[in-house]
């Protein structure tokens, strides 16, 4: 088999939190094959640890072929927690949460 071909590779995001998913593309071939077992030029990955996808492309018809990578960080999810000074209240009273364990709370 011959080489040449510059197997182009992208992603939606490079860098996810745990549990969220990021798109995967590569271009130039005509023949995929992922570290993943897919054999799409395409494919989504969710992982709950940074990773490197390789993938290898091939042009059936020329006969070349390469192998290009992608690594996604992912970052970790967040502990939060809330607190209060008391955990029982009356019906109609008022209670002070506090949260912690993030910089953004919705």
């Amino acid at each position: 088999m011959g080489s040449g071909i510059a197997i182009n590779i992208s992603s939606s995001k490079s860098v996810i939190c745990a549990g969220q998913s990021a798109s995967i593309t590569a271009s130039s071939a005509i023949n995929y094959s992922w570290n993943t077992l897919a054999t799409t030029s395409s494919i989504v990955v969710n992982s709950s640890v940074t990773t490197s996808y390789n993938v290898s492309g091939t042009n059936s018809v020329t006969g070349c072929s390469n192998t290009n990578s992608i690594t996604i960080m992912v970052n970790a999810s967040p502990s939060v927690s809330i607190n209060s000074a008391t955990s029982t209240i009356c019906s109609g009273q008022q209670i002070n949460l506090t949260a912690n364990g993030a910089n953004k709370y919705l």
